[in-house]
């Protein structure tokens, strides 16, 4: 039930949110620029503000992402490790279970 993400993967979709945090920031700025009314520009300003404050935390979620990616891709390695070892502990009990039934 686990999402397999590949770093590619991970990258392409890290690049394209920020891609629109930047596109949105730019809009929301423009219409900043043209806007003359205060009470707009006040929203706009605090739009802009969240906007920055959404990307901050999308950088931290990335690299919290990266990391976990990480973490996983050192235990996979892990686990092959012992698998690796465990598989040789078998063959080398097979032949001894095998004299036992004969």
């Amino acid at each position: 039930m686990g999402i397999s993400l590949e770093m590619g993967e991970i990258e392409e979709y890290s690049e394209s949110l920020r891609r629109s945090f930047d596109k949105l920031s730019g809009a929301l700025a423009d219409r900043f620029e043209i806007s003359s009314q205060n009470s707009t520009n006040s929203q706009l300003s605090e739009l802009l503000s969240k906007v920055d404050e959404l990307s901050a935390r999308n950088a931290e979620l990335e690299q919290e992402l990266l990391n976990l990616k990480a973490t996983c891709d050192e235990w996979k390695v892990t686990c092959s490790e012992l698998i690796a070892k465990l598989d040789a502990s078998i063959e080398v009990i097979r032949p001894i279970l095998e004299l036992e039934k004969n």
